[in-house]
C-alpha cells in the first residue's frame, strides 16, 4: 500500500511539473479548468494516503485500538480542514 501511495504522489507531482513547464513554452493552452469533483477526488485520495501513514505510525506506537482510531480520525479531520 505504501508503494502504491508513493507511486501516486510521484505521478501526480510529475504531472503537475510537466504542466507547469509546458505552459512556459508559449503554446496555446486548450486546458479545461478542473471541476470541483475532480479536485475533491484528488484531495480525498491524498488524505487517504497520508491517513494510512498515520495508521502505520500509530500501530508502531501503541497497543490499543482506540488510540489508533483516534489518530486516524484526527489526521483526516486536520487534513480536511486545511484542504
Amino acid at each position: 500500500m505504501l508503494i502504491v501511495g508513493g507511486l501516486f504522489l510521484l505521478a501526480k507531482s510529475t504531472h503537475e511539473i510537466h504542466d507547469k513547464l509546458e505552459g512556459e513554452e508559449g503554446h496555446a493552452s486548450a486546458r479545461i479548468a478542473p471541476s470541483f469533483t475532480s479536485v475533491l477526488i484528488q484531495v480525498t485520495l491524498l488524505d487517504l494516503v497520508f491517513s494510512l501513514d498515520s495508521v502505520i505510525t500509530a500501530v508502531g506506537m501503541v497497543d490499543r485500538i482506540s488510540v489508533m482510531v483516534a489518530a486516524v480520525v484526527t489526521a483526516v479531520a486536520v487534513m480536511m480542514v486545511f484542504a
